[in-house]
């Protein structure tokens, strides 16, 4: 019997994460499948035949996409192509809305049916109309949220209710002792994690400004271990080059499992993302520092103004709670000035720090329960066998 092709699709690091999670759990229902498409390591390693990779493209603004753009083009054209060639069953797309909505109507005009998993967020930033155009060129919406999923069944969208996958992701197997003990950690040191993201425009942006803050940060409290964390080996020699320029020599490069670094670290100082969620989870407080190019910025703020007065926020944690949770700091107000006044206060007031520890406790009252990945399994089972 020939094997069932599914072709899935992701751009970024995270939807890298959440795809391999879910192929792993659809081979474990049926082994008939085959899995093709556009991912990273973590597909490749759980079986995915890889045609291209896009998670070093990923970026946020008005410029700093234009330097991707014929290999983005190019990918499309191949996608188009395998489409044609090896007809899947079914299209399944994380994330990436500018790249993953032209993908959809490609497969939609080939009558391919399409699964949208982390699907374009017209509940929060859009408007009914791109809702539709959302729910026109796919067959089923897994929405992570409550509010996604009440939005896009109102417009009468095919959707289902998962859960966020990170409910069943974000698990941490060390102890603190066993985590010191790994990284030869004196028991009295406390750990300052710096997330410097899974963008080139967030390493060579961002990054440099949260190091230079953990850098004073040190000099204020002795008893600090840098930890800086490596989200691909292809940022690493850019992550080892900016903290050797600094003089750092103390610092961990740390590129094993995320989510054992954050339970265990003490205060972290990261880009905005999914990051600041997996952190709410393990209930380890964060500081969330953003830069753009500035004329991005400006036309952002300019094109944008209306949505991101609604919104409020930076940080995906505090677009959940629907307000700051974690404190933010974007463009001109991500100064290490301003990061290590916040982190000093942090880590000087006991009484401040569990505060917000007790806060970040409250997010899984948004993230629905535990077995979102199974939840997704079915529906798009459900799916594929009525095709």
């Amino acid at each position: 019997m020939d094997k069932r092709k599914i072709f899935i699709s992701t751009g970024e690091i995270s939807g890298d994460l959440y795809g391999s999670n879910l192929v792993t759990a659809l081979l474990n229902e049926d082994r008939n499948l085959e899995f093709w498409g556009i991912g990273h390591t973590k597909l490749k390693a759980v079986g995915v035949n890889i045609i291209a990779d896009l998670a070093t493209a990923s970026t946020i603004g008005i410029f700093e996409p234009l330097k991707y753009l014929p290999r983005i083009i190019y990918t499309f054209f191949k996608v188009k192509s395998f489409f044609k060639n090896n007809r899947p069953s079914l299209v399944i797309l994380i994330d990436n809305q500018g790249f993953h909505m032209q993908v959809a109507k490609v497969a939609k005009k080939l009558r391919i049916p399409v699964v949208y998993y982390i699907a374009p967020q017209e509940w929060l930033w859009g408007t009914d109309r791109a809702g539709l155009k959302v729910i026109n060129n796919t067959d089923l919406i897994l929405a992570i949220f409550k509010d996604e999923a009440d939005f896009y069944k109102r417009l009468k969208g095919n959707v289902s209710f998962t859960g966020h996958p990170l409910v069943d992701i974000v698990k941490s197997q060390f102890t603190k002792n066993d985590f010191y003990r790994k990284y030869d950690i004196k028991e009295e040191k406390r750990i300052l994690s710096i997330f410097p993201g899974s963008r080139w425009q967030e390493i060579n942006k961002t990054f440099p400004v949260l190091l230079e803050a953990a850098i004073e940060l040190v000099k204020k409290h002795s008893d600090l271990q840098i930890f800086v964390s490596v989200s691909s080996e292809k940022f690493r020699a850019r992550i080892e080059e900016l903290v050797k320029s600094t003089g750092l020599k103390t610092a961990i490069f740390y590129s094993d499992n995320i989510y054992d670094l954050i339970k265990n670290t003490y205060l972290s100082l990261t880009v905005s993302g999914t990051i600041t969620v997996e952190h709410a989870l393990l209930g380890t407080p964060a500081l969330v520092g953003y830069r753009f190019n500035k004329i991005s910025f400006w036309l952002i703020m300019f094109l944008l103004r209306k949505k991101l007065s609604r919104i409020g926020f930076m940080a995906l944690t505090n677009i959940i709670f629907k307000k700051e949770v974690l404190p933010e700091f974007m463009q001109d107000k991500c100064t290490v000035e301003n990061l290590v006044s916040v982190a000093d206060h942090l880590l000087g007031d006991q009484n401040a720090y569990l505060q917000l520890k007790d806060e970040l406790s409250g997010i899984r009252t948004f993230m629905g329960n535990e077995g979102s990945v199974n939840q997704s399994v079915k529906s798009i089972l459900q799916l594929l066998n009525r095709e």
